[in-house]
């Protein structure tokens, strides 16, 4: 870090304690909390002008003192990206390879339980013209011929998702229903763009639905 970049830093601290900051406090503290006339309006307005400034100041400031360390982490984070790049694409690819792995051992086992369910099945049909005793005796050979052990492989997550299979087929009514009952819908989230949404396709009324005007403060 060079002398400049220091006496930069050192003038972030000058700004967040210089006398126009305190006077600035001062003058928050005194002002209205509500507005009743049109002086206290302006006062208010004054004030709120001020504060804006003063941000923009030290927020110039700031980053004056804070972009020698910007480039830094940048170059920091490119030197960690080239060095870690092998390892994210082998790790990406071991997943990859893993879950194949589990796919197809979960194959396997169901297509030996199919087979021993078919077999199974055969062996009783034939039990009425044969010795039961000799019919479980050779179903218990086959289950511990056919049965595949293919255990449960370690650290495997799996999460169930939801998909779009035919879109003609979907109700969004239902889907929309089932989201809010079970409360991980947020209704504020989904209202966000209808505004927007109902200008674009000349809707001007939706049931259960208000347009209402909302003003924001501009300093100007």
């Amino acid at each position: 870090m060079n002398n400049e970049n220091n006496l930069q830093i050192i003038d972030f601290y000058k700004s967040v304690e210089s006398s126009k900051y305190y006077e600035l406090q001062a003058a928050i503290n005194t002002a209205p909390s509500t507005i009743e006339n049109v002086y206290q309006y302006e006062q208010i307005e004054s004030v709120s002008k001020a504060a804006a400034k003063i941000i923009q100041e030290i927020e110039r400031i700031r980053k004056l003192a804070t972009q020698p360390l910007d480039n830094e982490k940048s170059r920091i984070m490119e030197i960690e990206k080239a060095s870690t790049l092998e390892f994210k694409k082998f790790i990406e690819a071991s997943k990859k390879a893993m879950l194949e792995f589990n796919a197809e051992r979960e194959r396997i086992q169901r297509e030996a339980n199919e087979k021993l369910r078919q077999e199974a099945t055969e062996q009783l049909n034939r039990a009425a013209a044969n010795d039961i005793s000799g019919i479980m005796a050779t179903f218990t050979d086959k289950i511990n011929e056919i049965t595949l052990e293919t255990g449960q492989i370690k650290n495997v997550r799996k999460t169930l998702k939801a998909r779009v299979t035919n879109q003609n087929e979907i109700d969004w009514n239902i889907i929309l229903t089932c989201l809010f009952s079970a409360g991980l819908l947020d209704p504020e989230s989904l209202l966000q763009n209808l505004p927007k949404a109902m200008k674009l396709t000349g809707v001007t009324h939706l049931k259960g639905i208000e347009l209402y005007e909302h003003k924001t403060q501009v300093l100007r």
